[in-house]
């Protein structure tokens, strides 16, 4: 009897733990799905997306960012931003930096850009800290030409 109750409780528990792992299956895929979907919204942003360090080496960007930047994504990976500014807006880009350090809202500041190809141009930008300690997450946006 005792063997038999033992049985039945250890089948009980399987069963318990293939309906857990049937679960952990359907909430595993629905977390790939919407981790695709936010991959790919980033990545057809209309703007751009850089994930820098604090020496402002490029450690993500996404196809808006690297039109901006006038190169491939690969091509600019590991290069720091501060090569494709002017001095002045090197020191823009350091002046946010520290803002998003303290832990303070971000402005919006204009930044002259000098991309690896392509003719030079002006961008809004916005930096805040990044999820990865040390890193920052900085935005940019075409300037927009005033209309005569």
């Amino acid at each position: 009897g005792d063997a038999l109750a033992l049985l039945h409780e250890m089948q009980v528990h399987q069963v318990e733990l293939e309906l857990q792992q049937e679960e952990l299956h359907s909430t595993r895929s629905e977390l790939e799905a919407a981790l695709a979907r936010q991959s790919a919204l980033v990545e057809r942003a209309p703007v751009g997306f850089l994930t820098i360090d604090s020496s402002t080496v490029l450690l993500e960007v996404n196809l808006a960012g690297a039109r901006l930047l006038g190169a491939a994504p690969e091509d600019l990976l590991g290069r720091p931003l501060t090569r494709l500014l002017p001095e002045p807006s090197a020191d823009v880009l350091h002046a946010m930096l520290e803002r998003a350090r303290a832990g303070l809202p971000p402005d919006t500041c204009e930044l002259g850009l000098l991309p690896l190809a392509g003719v030079a141009r002006t961008v809004h930008a916005t930096a805040g800290r990044d999820t990865t300690p040390g890193s920052f997450v900085l935005v940019l946006m075409a300037a927009v030409l005033p209309a005569n």
